[in-house]
């Protein structure tokens, strides 16, 4: 099929989603040739967003070769084939009337038919297992040269699907039918297993998807002053229309709409070596497609990250760069800047108490976030919150985001630093907490809980230090930190600002903590009076229950 029929139809489909993209496909005048024309990944992908057994006509009009993909794809678990899955394919087929069923199921390799089929048929050795006394429960029959007994399961699809391709073999040729069931019969499943791995996998090297060794490559750290690598070459396959932008705002998305066409298509083609790489290089199965598409979309994002570092946000020039480096560079570029900031946050991890459980971090609400999203195997971003729920990650995708999330560590390294210089011990601190909240407490306690216990320490007339407020001291320190109403005592926030001195970050720090106390005790406090305060509810100050 020629590259350059059907490009306006790949440019609708790219626009659309899952079953609007079938529709799209089904009303085509010539559907067949159209499904034919796409790349096997791509319509591998819209199936399993369509979802296998709603994408049955996708299925059918596939060519053998792209139906070779699909399990290719689809049916490996690890080093392991997975006939069921071959089956559930085979089915979905079937079921749409596919008169070229046979030619899918022998376009697969001869031990991978062979795999299956030892899943469906028994195969009786006559001259090595003898005949059999034992009663069968479906169809049995007696291959054409009397060597082999056939044992089928009972009638119904997977019946038909095997004796139509085994009486097919035999018709076309008897020697290789015989050699096919001796290997159901004898071959070791390990073999087979191995050989058909090895087929699989050097088809999916050519679609592009490298070794895992090779794929790490991609996030390997680059020099950002090196000299740039040009383009891959010019495309020798059809360009996918999976791979389009969602954010059409994104400067990757800009720059791509300036290119011409050639460039535009081996640009693609390019994004779908990189796409590839990072689905093995982060081990996300194919068939995963809200997977695959976080990933398309984190690959999109670091190649505007890498754009912008290049180019500023000037999409033509931007362009520009495109046209005349590898993507695969300026994606390593977009994420060696992201690695930046992990780098910083890890010497921040090991000079600075940010935490007092390993991977429980300190920093409270948002900045919290932000830092451990920086230690996930690939660094993300954490969306500023808007209302309520959950905080969101996702991949950086601007310099932007990667300043705000900079000018994060400047406020953790300021407060770490400030608690630091107060002489916070975190080993001291791990052990009071578990003294007073039990082990769950690790997972919840922040710098808000630390020093705010160390405030009311101070207002009650004890020592300053890191320790926990005595159960028996609370109530003295409800009343020297709150009014009646609830509202915190005139002066409090002097003496807050006295115990932990440092710059605007930590003044900043200060102010939030003093309202988190005034928003979670002074309600109760407003209610049941300075004596009705229990000391498994009096967080954010650290209480042990009893004593």
């Amino acid at each position: 099929m020629k590259p350059k029929r059907f490009v306006e139809e790949r440019k609708a489909l790219a626009r659309l989603e899952g079953k609007r993209r079938l529709d799209l496909i089904l009303e085509h005048p010539d559907p067949k040739a159209l499904v034919q024309s796409l790349p096997a990944e791509d319509l591998y992908f819209t199936i399993h967003e369509i979802g296998l057994d709603d994408a049955g006509p996708l299925v059918a009009y596939s060519s053998p070769a792209q139906f070779r993909t699909f399990i290719d794809l689809d049916a490996w678990e690890g080093y392991e084939l997975q006939p069921q899955r071959i089956l559930d394919w085979l089915r979905v087929a079937r079921e749409e009337g596919d008169e070229y069923l046979q030619e899918k199921l022998r376009a697969l390799d001869i031990e991978t038919q062979e795999l299956l089929f030892r899943r469906i048929v028994r195969v009786i050795d006559l001259e090595e297992d003898g005949e059999p006394e034992e009663d069968f429960l479906g169809p049995v029959e007696r291959t054409p040269e009397g060597r082999f007994l056939l044992v089928y399961p009972p009638q119904g699809p997977d019946y038909a699907l095997a004796k139509g391709l085994i009486d097919t073999l035999y018709a076309e040729d008897p020697f290789m039918a015989g050699r096919f069931l001796y290997a159901i019969r004898w071959e070791l499943d390990s073999e087979l297993q191995e050989m058909a791995l090895r087929w699989r996998n050097a088809r999916l090297g050519d679609l592009g998807f490298p070794s895992p060794e090779e794929a790490a490559s991609l996030y390997a750290r680059v020099d950002l002053s090196a000299e740039l690598p040009p383009p891959a070459g010019l495309p020798a396959s059809v360009p996918g229309y999976y791979l389009a932008p969602r954010d059409a705002s994104s400067l990757f998305a800009r720059a791509m709409a300036h290119l011409g066409p050639q460039r535009r298509d081996s640009a693609e083609l390019e994004l779908m070596a990189v796409l590839n790489a990072a689905l093995v290089a982060d081990n996300v199965k194919p068939a995963d497609i809200p997977e695959v598409r976080r990933t398309l979309e984190s690959v999109h994002q670091t190649l505007s990250v890498g754009l912008e570092h290049l180019a500023g946000d000037d999409e033509v020039r931007a362009a520009h760069v495109i046209a005349t480096t590898a993507l695969k560079r300026i994606f390593q570029i977009g994420f060696t800047r992201v690695l930046q900031l992990r780098w910083r946050a890890d010497r921040m991890r090991k000079d600075l108490p940010l935490e007092i459980d390993r991977g429980t971090f300190l920093p409270d609400g948002e900045l919290g976030e932000r830092l451990r999203a920086l230690f996930q195997r690939r660094p993300r971003f954490v969306v500023p919150a808007e209302g309520e729920g959950p905080l969101q990650t996702r991949a950086f995708s601007s310099l932007a985001e990667l300043q705000f999330t900079s000018e994060a560590l400047d406020e953790i390294e300021a407060v770490a630093r400030a608690f630091q210089q107060t002489g916070f011990d975190p080993a001291k601190a791990r052990e009071m907490v578990v003294q007073a909240w039990g082990d769950a407490g690790l997972a919840r306690v922040r710098y808000g809980d630390l020093y705010l216990t160390r405030l009311a320490r101070a207002l009650v007339g004890l020592e300053a230090t890191w320790d926990s407020l005595p159960a028996d001291r609370l109530a003295d320190a409800a009343r020297a930190a709150f009014e009646p109403s609830g509202e915190l005592r005139p002066g409090v926030r002097e003496i807050a600002l006295d115990l932990l001195p440092g710059s605007d970050h930590v003044t900043g720090f200060v102010d939030r903590a003093l309202a988190r106390l005034r928003d979670d005790l002074g309600p109760a406090i407003a209610a049941q009076g300075y004596d009705g305060l229990d000391p498994r509810f009096a967080a954010p100050w650290i209480v042990p229950a009893h004593g």
